[in-house]
C-alpha cells in the first residue's frame, strides 16, 4: 500500500497518542504510578546530624529584621523560593517546593527538646525516639506514626508525570540539557502541554479517519502540488478535530488540578489551586466566585472556538 499524506498524518497522530509526546522516563513514571500496588514500597528518611542554619534554609524573607541583622549572610529576596508570602526555601532546595505545594511537606521552625540533658548522644536518641528523657523507648517516632496512617488509594499517572517534571527541571545543567523551571511560570504550561497533546492528536486522528482517501487522489490527478493538496484537502479535513481537541485541551488546562497541585507556586497559582486555598481558609464565598469565573472562562473559550470554526468554514 502506498503511503499518502493522509495516511502519514493519521499514523503520526497515532504515534503521538501512543507516546504521549513525553520522554521515556516520564512514561515509565506514569506506568509506575499505576502499578504501585505490585511493588515494594520504601520510605527513605534522612536525619542530618550536622549543624544547619535554619534561617537560611527556610528563609523568613517577609521579615525586615532578617535582612537588617544579616547584612552579609542573608539570602537575597529575589533568590528565595516563596512558600507562603513570608517564608521561602533556599534556592538549592527547589526540589522540595513541589512537595510543599502538594501539602506533603511541613516545616517546623525553631524546634527543640524540652529535656535538659547535656549529652549530645542522648539528645540524638531522644530526637529519633520522640520521647525526651526516656531511654527505654524501643522504636522511633516515625515508625509509630507510619503504623497509625491509613493506606492511600490516591494514584494518578498525571501526578507521576508532574513529579517527573519537577525532578528533571529543578536545576540548570548544560551537560544534560536541563533547565531550571521549578518555581517559575513555565513549568505549568509544559505540564499542560504534555498532558493535553494526546487529546488534540486523538481528535485530529478521528477527523482524518473520516476523510475520503479519493479526495487526495483526485487532487493529485488534477495536478495539484503537494502543498496545495495539504492546504486545500488534508488540513480542512483535520481542522474540526484540531479545533475540538484544542478546545478540550484548553478547558482541561484551565481547570487542571492533579499536576497543578504538584507544580504551582504561591505567587502564580492557577484558578483550581486558588479555589482549594479559599476552601481550606473556609472562605466559601470567594471560592464560589472563583468557580463562577472558571465556568465563565470555559464558556468564553467554547464560544471563541465555535466562532473560529464558523469563520474558517
Amino acid at each position: 500500500m502506498s503511503i499518502t499524506r493522509r495516511i502519514f498524518l493519521r499514523n503520526s497522530a497515532l504515534a503521538v497518542v501512543g507516546t504521549a509526546a513525553v520522554p521515556s522516563f516520564l512514561t515509565r513514571a506514569a506506568f509506575g504510578s499505576v502499578e504501585l500496588g505490585t511493588r515494594t514500597k520504601r520510605l527513605v528518611v534522612i536525619f542530618q546530624r550536622g549543624a544547619a542554619d535554619g534561617l537560611n534554609i527556610v528563609v523568613p524573607h517577609g521579615e525586615r529584621a532578617y535582612y537588617a541583622m544579616r547584612p552579609s549572610i542573608n539570602i537575597p529576596r529575589n533568590d528565595v523560593l516563596d512558600l507562603d508570602g513570608f517564608f521561602g526555601l533556599h534556592p538549592s532546595l527547589a526540589s522540595l517546593q513541589p512537595i510543599w505545594n502538594q501539602r506533603h511537606l511541613a516545616i517546623v521552625h525553631a524546634a527543640g527538646s524540652p529535656d535538659p540533658t547535656r549529652s549530645h548522644f542522648d539528645a540524638q536518641d531522644f530526637m529519633e525516639s520522640g520521647t525526651p528523657g526516656l531511654k527505654a523507648t524501643p522504636d522511633g517516632w516515625l515508625n509509630r506514626a507510619l503504623h497509625s496512617l491509613p493506606a492511600s488509594e490516591d494514584k494518578s499517572a498525571f501526578r507521576a508525570i508532574a513529579l517527573g517534571l519537577a525532578a528533571t527541571f529543578n536545576r540548570n545543567d548544560l551537560l544534560t540539557g536541563r533547565v531550571l523551571l521549578v518555581g517559575t511560570f513555565w513549568i505549568l504550561p509544559l505540564a499542560y502541554f504534555i498532558r493535553d497533546t494526546p487529546l488534540v492528536a486523538s481528535a485530529v486522528e478521528s477527523s482524518l479517519r473520516q476523510m475520503d482517501a479519493s479526495l487526495e487522489d483526485a487532487a493529485r490527478g488534477l495536478g495539484a502540488s503537494w502543498l496545495m493538496t495539504m492546504r486545500r484537502v488534508v488540513l480542512p479535513a483535520a481542522r474540526p478535530g484540531l479545533v475540538a481537541g484544542g478546545l478540550l485541551a484548553a478547558v482541561t488546562a484551565v481547570g487542571e488540578f492533579v499536576a497543578s497541585v504538584v507544580l504551582y507556586t504561591h505567587a502564580n497559582r492557577p484558578i483550581s489551586m486558588e479555589i482549594l486555598a479559599q476552601l481550606r481558609a473556609l472562605a466559601f464565598g470567594t471560592a464560589a466566585a472563583y468557580s463562577v469565573l472558571l465556568i465563565m472562562l470555559v464558556l468564553l473559550m467554547t464560544l471563541a472556538a465555535r466562532s473560529f470554526e464558523e469563520r474558517l468554514a
